[in-house]
């Protein structure tokens, strides 16, 4: 049996939370919902761009066209 595997490119960031935001993260992570911080902000990124292209009424494929 073969399998195969999509591996998306990642693109490493630094960012800068207040310590309440952290310490909510990390409880969320916690809860094994994510694997780790890096999932969790990965996720929620996700989450806020759809709610956004959703209000200019784009699909993700048409704000990404060039």
């Amino acid at each position: 049996m073969c399998a195969f595997y999509f591996i998306m490119a990642t693109k490493k960031i630094g960012v800068s939370l207040d310590e309440k935001t952290y310490e909510a993260i990390k409880a969320e992570v916690a809860t094994k919902d994510y694997r780790n911080i890096s999932h969790f902000m990965e996720r929620a990124a996700e989450l806020l761009l759809e709610k956004r292209l959703k209000e200019k009424g784009q699909g993700p494929f048409e704000a990404l066209a060039i």
